[in-house]
This record gives structure tokens, sequence and C-alpha cells, in this order.
């Protein structure tokens, strides 16, 4: 973000124009630069030759960007734009928005599920893992299901990396491997999204809360047992 020009635009439609802090280092280009070559090298090529182009285009095609591209300079203090009330994107075009009630999960810790799981996202995988659990070579990094578990809670169990165990919550149950690690706290555990041939998100209640309508898919409860 140092590194460019032109504009942020919040959740707000608040546009701020920004200028470059720091020069691109070595040999990178600007996101723009990159962009024009990758379309020239999929023989689509664009007509801009500078960054000033791309917002003229961008002032005439988006009102809300009218006034940006007409060399207005950040103040040297604050290194930012500030825009006026009205240039805003048109606030029918959001949802309102209201403060509601935080309403507690229904699950409770107790001694038949101690553990709260996290779904966390790998190093190798994005997401769900729909995509990128296609890949043989990433599968080569990421090839074990492992429950993450703190080391305090896995010597009370008597576990070691690499035991076989089974994950086990009121919707549902999952084999995997230990691995005993000190980034989560005691209580605490931990197993991969990012496995479509072993979907952690069978083990969640998916009945949407009445309140909200939304799902219960951020943490849920479990004990762990041997396999």
């Amino acid at each position: 973000f140092a590194e460019k020009e032109g504009t942020f635009t919040n959740l707000e439609g608040n546009a701020q124009k920004i200028r470059p802090a720091i020069v691109p280092p070595g040999e990178s280009k600007p996101d723009w630069q990159i962009t024009l070559r990758l379309a020239e090298a999929l023989a689509q090529p664009m007509p801009f030759s500078s960054f000033q182009e791309i917002e003229e285009e961008m002032a005439e095609m988006i009102p809300l960007y009218e006034n940006k591209a007409e060399g207005e300079a950040p103040q040297e203090e604050e290194g930012l734009w500030e825009p006026e009330a009205t240039n805003r994107l048109p606030l029918k075009k959001f949802p309102g928005f209201s403060p509601v009630e935080y309403i507690p999960p229904a699950e409770t810790v107790d001694e038949d599920f101690p553990f709260t799981l996290l779904l966390e996202t790998t190093l190798f995988h994005a997401g769900s893992g729909s995509r990128s659990s296609r890949s043989g070579r990433l599968n080569k990094f990421d090839s074990s299901f492992s429950v993450r578990i703190n080391e305090a809670d896995a010597q009370k169990m008597e576990l070691q990396t690499g035991d076989q165990v089974q994950v086990i919550s009121s919707a549902g149950q999952l084999p995997a491997v230990v691995e005993i690690t000190d980034a989560l706290p005691e209580g605490i555990v931990s197993l991969p999204r990012s496995r479509p041939d072993r979907p952690a998100i069978g083990l969640f209640d998916l009945h949407p809360a009445a309140e909200d309508e939304t799902l219960a898919i951020k943490t849920c409860n479990v004990r762990i047992e041997r396999s």
C-alpha cells in the first residue's frame, strides 16, 4: 500500500486520495503496470500509458472519483485527501445498520465436550480448500489432517504428536492426527477448514439461530478420544 498511487475507498463509499510513500524496491512494478503487462501477454492490450490516464477513465465512468483525477494533492502532514461529504456513494445502496444485543451460543463447555474447537486456514490452502486442495503439489506439503492441541491439555490426556484420535461433537465426529502446539491456550483445539475430504464443518450444528437466522460456524464444543 505504501507504494501505491490512487485512492482507497472504504465501506462508507468514502474515497481518499493517496500518493506513494516509498519507491517500489528493485525491479518490482506498480499494480497498474503489472496489470497492463498481463493484458498484453494475453493479447488483450489496454490503451493506457500512464496512471493518470487510468484515473481519468475512472473519473469519467464512476462519479465517486470525479474530482480525484484533477491533481488535488494530499495535505503534507496527513498524506490523505479528505473528500467532501457529497463525494460518497449514495446511502440508499447500503442497508441500514442497527445495534443488536449479543446472544451467546447455546452450547457451553461441559464434561461431555470440554474443548472449544476453532477452524483455521492452513499455510498451503485457502478458505475451504475446494480449489487449492486439487493441487497435487500443495497436498504434498499438507497431507495430514491434524487437530492442534495445547501441550498442557495433551499431557492430561496422555497424547503425543502423531497419535490417532477422534474429534467428536454433538453433531458428528472426524478422525485426526494430534499436533501439539503452544500457539493455542488451554481448552482450545483447532482443525483445518481446508480439507473437503474431511469437512470439519460437519462437527457444527448448522441450524440457524432463531433471532438472526445465521449459522454458528465459528466455534463448537468437542471432546477428543483415542482411535
